[in-house]
């Protein structure tokens, strides 16, 4: 018999804890609740809390469902108590579930945006909250700020070696734009005239052009702060190029943590330093498309400083650079188009990367370069660096990843 008699009590917990260790709540939250072989029907608002409600043993099994209506607001829990609200999607809804008595029934309400588990009583319902907050930037808000997920704030920034023209320039607002027929929000940067990377006469180093943001910024030094990414495995992005037809370029990939960047940039390093770990690779001349990423496991430091070991719970910022390897070319040579999209921390392995030539317009093959996208606003950094431009968090230009050669062949994306 499903049916033995007493009640089972519903509880619904409404607040969730991502892998970030960001706290989410659920707001106005209305569920309906109906039982098809009673009749039973019943809304249920979700103002506390924790929601309880006393439910009748099925008669059947799966003759319960729960519905969550339209107007909920998803909100992140800051540290002062305040809540943020984040614009989130609803994975699932109208889940049948069956009240047993003295016994509890997982069911999982799935949110794009943590993990929370509802206990119940006699017969019981357990509904789980869970937030994917993942995202760093899609661009689709279309501005200037990385997504306000697991406790980050940071914004997008420029900077080059100060041997061409970037746009958009560093200290300028980085905005997204809708730049093909896709009509998506994403990234665009280009560089002009950059000299081959190389030793210039100066003294300098020639290691072309970038964009990068931190995950969190310091609202009053404008520093970047160490950010805990240790739940993530990885990151992983979309970026398209199109570049001069007769010389390949490289871009490489770039995260900073506290013992890779100086002291004056928010780190602790104090000898070589800048020296980040990543992945630099070719991309061929004309249109190029990448869809893929990197565990943490993959990043390595590129050999001109002061070895350290990774730790994923330090991370600074994240950037990628344009360079211009030297064959020879004149700096009227050296023009490339980047765009970027789609950048996440991963929770899991990812799929193979995959590299294709495309069309100018969009990107091609399986890389794409307007696929969904979405930023947060363009916010201006603190006071810039040499030749690097204020930013997000008014940091000076990394020197760049070695030349070809210099630590065996370059590989490409």
């Amino acid at each position: 018999m499903w049916n033995s008699g007493g009640v089972g009590t519903l509880q619904v917990a409404l607040t969730a804890t991502a892998p970030s260790g960001a706290t989410y709540r659920l707001d106005n939250a209305v569920f309906q609740i109906t039982n098809f072989f009673t009749g039973f029907n019943t809304t249920v608002t979700g103002d506390d809390p924790t929601l309880n409600i006393d439910l009748a043993p099925s008669v059947f099994p799966f003759d319960y469902s729960i519905f969550l209506q339209d107007g909920w607001t998803l909100n992140e829990i800051n540290p002062d108590g305040s809540a943020t609200p984040l614009s989130a999607t609803l994975l699932t809804n109208f889940i049948p579930f069956t009240i047993k008595s003295q016994r509890t029934t997982p069911i999982s309400f799935h949110f794009k945006a943590s993990e929370q588990i509802i206990a119940t009583g006699n017969g019981t319902a357990s509904v789980t909250i869970s937030v994917d907050d993942s995202l760093i930037d899609d661009f689709e808000d279309g501005d200037g700020l990385i997504a306000p997920l697991g406790g980050r704030n940071g914004a997008w920034f420029t900077f080059n070696d100060g041997t061409g023209t970037q746009t958009p320039a560093p200290g300028t607002p980085v905005l997204p734009q809708v730049v093909d027929t896709i009509a998506n929000f994403l990234l665009e940067m280009t560089a002009t005239g950059f000299a081959p990377q190389g030793q210039q006469p100066d003294g300098t180093f020639a290691f072309g052009a970038g964009v990068g943001t931190s995950m969190v910024t310091d609202p009053v030094t404008f520093l970047p702060v160490p950010y805990n990414a240790s739940k993530y495995t990885g990151i992983n992005f979309t970026f398209f190029t199109n570049t001069s037809p007769n010389f390949p370029v490289q871009v490489a990939f770039l995260v900073s943590t506290s013992a890779t960047a100086p002291v004056e940039q928010g780190g602790t390093c104090t000898v070589g330093c800048n020296d980040d770990f990543g992945f630099v690779g070719f991309v061929p001349p004309g249109p190029f498309s990448f869809t893929g990423g990197f565990t943490w496991g993959q990043l390595r430091q590129q050999g001109f400083g002061t070895p350290v070991a990774f730790d994923p719970s330090t991370i600074l910022q994240i950037k990628w650079i344009v360079q211009f390897p030297n064959f020879g070319q004149t700096a009227s040579d050296d023009n490339a188009e980047f765009r970027l999209d789609d950048v996440t921390f991963t929770t899991s392995a990812f799929a193979v990367p995959t590299g294709a030539g495309g069309g100018a317009g969009s990107g091609g093959g399986t890389g794409g370069a307007g696929g969904d996208s979405g930023g947060m606003g363009g916010r201006p950094g603190g006071p810039g660096g040499s030749s690097g431009g204020k930013g997000d968090a008014g940091m000076p230009p990394p020197p760049p990843p070695p030349p070809p050669g210099r630590n065996g062949p370059t590989p490409t994306f």
